[in-house]
């Protein structure tokens, strides 16, 4: 994958569109990270190079959804981030599900804006900060994000001739994954089908 930050102070977006351009000439599938605190342009960057992903999202033009839907980009939140930066902006999510967006979200582990590694906390703050509901968010961290990588045909959901890479949660029902905060732990892990802890 060939990937750009398009924001104000990074690239630009006539810069991102050059650098994903480059990319995708050898061969790179394109992603962008865009939008974040300014519209930067990088949604129109992403409908214009049909980018797999646009990550964060939250200032973008909302005259792109309709192209970026049809080419099948995945949106990624990015709640956490946006949690630890204070960033008052959101997605535009009743847009998005107007339009019929495909949402995925992520935890933008990193050491400078979002040192967090449980991708079910950063759920959690979507469906608080963002008011992403349980339906929205359990495709949103498991065939959504598996899809974006292109990864779908194999993984992301449990479904015969998968590799079967399974969690098993202590849950009465799927919507318990985002209520209990900070509470992650599996009480059983496959891998390949294989029971490895539980």
């Amino acid at each position: 994958y060939v990937d750009v930050f398009c924001e104000k102070g990074v690239y630009t977006a006539e810069e991102s569109e050059r650098i994903l351009s480059a990319g995708i000439k050898y061969g790179l599938k394109s992603r962008i990270h865009a939008d974040e605190i300014d519209f930067s342009g990088g949604s129109t960057v992403s409908a214009k190079l049909k980018t797999k992903s646009v990550d964060h999202f939250n200032v973008p033009d909302i005259s792109d959804l309709e192209r970026i839907k049809e080419n099948n980009t995945i949106i990624t939140l990015l709640p956490a981030t946006n949690f630890l930066l204070r960033i008052k902006t959101k997605p535009p999510i009743e847009d998005m599900r107007r339009v019929g967006n495909t949402i995925a979200v992520s935890t933008d582990f990193n050491p400078g804006s979002s040192p967090v590694k449980s991708i079910l906390l950063a759920a959690t703050i979507g469906m608080i900060n963002y008011n992403l509901l349980p339906k929205e968010l359990l495709p949103a961290i498991t065939l959504n994000p598996a899809y974006s990588l292109d990864l779908s045909i194999k993984t992301g959901s449990i479904k015969e001739g998968k590799d079967a890479d399974i969690l098993v949660f202590a849950r009465e029902n799927f919507r318990q994954l985002f209520y209990f905060m900070g509470d992650d732990s599996p009480s059983m892990v496959f891998s390949k089908g294989k029971m490895i802890n539980g």
